[in-house]
């Protein structure tokens, strides 16, 4: 009986973890591709950006997963009157969890080592594939023919032909600040550090610009023989959540703050939620002979979705400093982890 409830729970696992996965890659796919559209993301680094976020989401996918696979599994032994003979033998509803534990403690293992070092190392390998992409000396992996986003969100660039030596011809800049708009057109160019500095820059040659304000009558018009102008430092656009989740578990610990405690909760609640879903699914997933197959599934998703928006609270708690850090989100997880045990508690039918 036990393996005949793994090998069940099992198949049902992986097939709703591939479902979950390829609906999550094409998330990302579609994500990544507006990226590179908008030139923030090279497009030789589309696959491994697709790999890397899809690995970092396995701590969220396998807990649901594991989730439905067994609100599945038992639902369908209620309906086929298996649970019936099975309770007649003596076996009750409390007593899966034994069988079930078979899955949940590899998979407390697994989630452990994602959440921890996994997920974000794989957060912090793909942050740094686009900045040491974005930094190369190549006009900025601009492609001939595009208009695409340079270093700042405000300024485009367009070029219709660029030499393997990184020379361009027929160059449009145009980047707007305080109001003012800055259109620059040159017949070549090229681009430049600064030894001193070590800022870049774009060298115009033999060009013209206009600067002014849209709807004024005071433009400047200016022909140049060069005109170089300054990339502005790509400016982080990542929060301190951000840049948190990219941290190893050794820097976290260093000097703990709330935002490191938060997150150091963050990577461990997937593993503990697992727990908590197997031992809820259990009760939750009793069904009448003549129910419909999915129904369930419904109660089953809307108690993740209560549950993840808890966890969400929870963490923006710890941040703020409003909960102890020695709490921080562990409340939630053993307060299903109770529900769960009062559901299956001795003399409840069924249990």
């Amino acid at each position: 009986l036990d393996r005949y409830l793994v090998s069940e729970t099992l198949r049902s696992l992986a097939a709703l973890t591939l479902i979950l996965l390829l609906t999550t890659v094409g998330m990302f796919l579609g994500d990544t591709l507006a990226d590179v559209a908008r030139g923030t993301v090279p497009a030789e680094l589309l696959l491994g950006q697709l790999g890397l976020r899809s690995l970092g989401s396995l701590t969220i996918l396998v807990p649901l997963a594991l989730f439905l696979a067994v609100m599945l599994t038992l639902g369908r032994l209620d309906r086929d009157s298996e649970m019936v003979v099975m309770t007649a033998c003596g076996v009750g509803r409390a007593d899966l969890l034994w069988p079930l534990g078979r899955i949940v403690v590899p998979g407390f293992v697994l989630l452990l080592g994602l959440g921890m070092w996994v997920s974000p190392w794989a957060d912090r390998i793909a942050r740094q594939q686009v900045e040491d992409a974005t930094s190369k000396i190549s006009i900025m992996g601009l492609q001939p023919g595009r208009f695409q986003s340079i270093a700042a969100r405000d300024s485009v660039v367009y070029v219709e032909s660029v030499d393997p030596d990184g020379r361009f011809e027929n160059a449009f800049v145009h980047v707007e600040r305080e109001g003012r708009k800055d259109i620059v057109t040159a017949k070549s160019g090229f681009q430049y550090v600064d030894p001193a500095s070590g800022q870049r820059f774009i060298a115009l040659l033999d060009g013209m610009r206009t600067e002014g304000v849209p709807g004024a009558a005071d433009f400047r018009i200016m022909h140049f023989a060069r005109n170089d102008i300054r990339i502005p430092a790509r400016e982080s656009d990542a929060t301190p959540r951000l840049r948190h989740e990219s941290m190893t578990l050794r820097d976290l610990l260093d000097d703990p703050g709330p935002l490191e405690w938060a997150e150091i909760h963050w990577r461990f609640a997937p593993a503990v939620s697992m727990v908590a879903f197997v031992v809820l699914a259990v009760p939750l997933s009793r069904t009448r002979p003549r129910e419909g197959y999915y129904g369930n599934l419904v109660v089953a998703i809307l108690v993740y979705i209560a549950y993840a928006n808890l966890l969400a609270l929870a963490r923006a708690w710890v941040e703020r400093g409003d909960a102890p850090v020695w709490i921080g989100m562990t409340w939630l997880p053993v307060l299903a982890l109770v529900a769960g045990a009062f559901l299956l508690r001795p003399g409840r039918r069924g249990a």
